[in-house]
């Protein structure tokens, strides 16, 4: 900038030399990042007066006409681009993006290895061919439509498959069999109570319920697991029942109950049996109770209060 246009003050050693930007200021100041090794003030007034750093042609709070701006050189379809009718109030998508954006660029997944103004030019670019050419096609088909009454034909269309046959199909069959997939649904009961051999004896992933003999069990998926460990429950179960049933003098409680009902779904808190451990609902006076099996302290829960089992045990 001349002397002429910003006058020296009382001495140039004491004052920076205008134009400058004062200590404080919060504005951008271009390339004053890039620059270290001055005060704030020398900084960015040699940044300002510098010819070769690119900066506004009006400075900040300095009065005058406004500057019209200029349009910036681009290849073929920049012009179009920049005179596109805007979907909303305000344009986003402009021929002159500013990296940062977060919005949606489209085709621009098609374009790389280019800076970001670049990849959004020419993304917006073929954008625009596209629409111009999808619109001259729509055009003439509505044209042709409404002088002729026929829609043009199109490489689809003439692909079509006939949905409605020329004449009826005969019937080669009185009594046509119904479909039945191969693995048809299947009612399946609980695992607990399948066969050894059964392919469905095994438990989902994310099961959380007891499985008995599973943790010995490792090196192998949740349901391959279960598998094994209820045909391994089921097999000892089996040789145990068959060896007491030999000895019918010394039999528990299990094999003497054997063909007694299970208790119902619907009652958690049974009166002749405990619940199963690992149960993680509320159990009256259980957190009370100590020195025996979970399944002895809730057995009958409801019936006996804690003074009584402790008496009973």
């Amino acid at each position: 900038m001349d002397q002429d246009v910003f006058p020296p003050k009382i001495s140039s050693l004491l004052m920076t030399a205008e134009p400058h930007y004062i200590p404080g200021y919060r504005g951008y100041c271009p390339q004053y990042k890039y620059n270290v090794g001055s005060t704030y003030g020398q900084q960015t007034g040699q940044l300002l007066r510098d010819p070769a750093v690119a900066h506004s042609d009006k400075l900040v709070l300095q009065s005058g006409q406004p500057i019209q701006p200029r349009p910036p050189p681009g290849p073929p379809g920049h012009q179009r681009m920049s005179q596109r009718r805007p979907v909303s109030d305000v344009q986003k998508l402009t021929a002159s993006m500013v990296p940062g954006y977060t919005g949606f660029i489209p085709r621009a997944e098609c374009f790389f290895s280019h800076t970001y103004a670049d990849t959004c030019r020419d993304a917006l670019r073929l954008f625009e061919k596209e629409q111009r050419v999808a619109t001259k096609r729509h055009l003439q088909t509505t044209s042709l439509d409404g002088e002729t009454g026929l829609r043009a034909r199109t490489y689809a269309s003439g692909h079509l498959l006939l949905m409605i046959p020329s004449r009826p199909l005969t019937c080669l069959a009185k009594e046509v069999p119904l479909y039945r997939s191969s693995p048809a649904l299947r009612v399946l009961n609980s695992p607990y109570n399948m066969d050894s051999d059964d392919p469905y004896k095994w438990f989902m992933s994310g099961y959380t319920g007891y499985v008995p003999r599973e943790r010995f069990l490792i090196g192998a998926g949740y349901p391959v697991t279960t598998n094994r460990a209820l045909r391994e429950f089921s097999h000892h179960e089996g040789k145990a029942v068959a060896t007491l049933t030999a000895l019918p003098g010394h039999l528990p409680d299990i094999v003497q109950h054997k063909g007694a009902q299970p208790p119902s779904r619907n009652v958690i808190y049974a009166p002749d049996m405990g619940l199963i451990p690992n149960y993680t609902g509320y159990v009256p006076g259980y957190k009370f109770q100590y020195g025996h099996t979970y399944g002895q302290l809730t057995e009958d829960a409801l019936g006996m209060s804690t003074m009584q089992k402790e008496i009973l045990a």
